[in-house]
Order: C-alpha cells, then sequence, then structure tokens
C-alpha cells in the first residue's frame, strides 16, 4: 500500500476507509480475521474524512508531526 486512495475512492460500499491507526498491523494472516465490534468506530479506530467531505466537517484538523515538531522549535 501506497496511502493512494484509490481503493477508497472505487470503493462504491463504503466498505474500504483510509485511517489513521496503523498500529492494527499484523504479521499473520489469522490475526487479521476482525469481528464486528472490533470494525466500528472507536477509540482505536478513529473515523476517516477521506474522500467523505460529511464526515470531514465534523472532525478535528489533521496535522502531520513534521509540521508539529517544525512548531516546538520555533
Amino acid at each position: 500500500c501506497i496511502q493512494c486512495g484509490l481503493c477508497v475512492e472505487a470503493c462504491p460500499y463504503d466498505a474500504l476507509f483510509m485511517g489513521y491507526s496503523f498500529k492494527r498491523a499484523k504479521y499473520r494472516r489469522s490475526e487479521l480475521i476482525q469481528s464486528d465490534d472490533e470494525l466500528l468506530e472507536s477509540p482505536e479506530r478513529p473515523a476517516s474524512g477521506y474522500f467523505h467531505p460529511d464526515i470531514a466537517e465534523k472532525l478535528p484538523e489533521q496535522t502531520l508531526l513534521v509540521e508539529k515538531i517544525t512548531e516546538k522549535r520555533e
């Protein structure tokens, strides 16, 4: 994945989204199976506004870590 978002834009069912929680990555395929409760929005799995403008308006503005580090130095 190169985080291009083409799969999210092409999916007709809103089954995919671009999120910010990358710590959910696993090395074993069997660990990737999730229950319905794990797929719901939660603090560990926040909503993403990518390609969903109705959701994006309600979310706090996202900033890059590089921007935060630069602000601290100034």
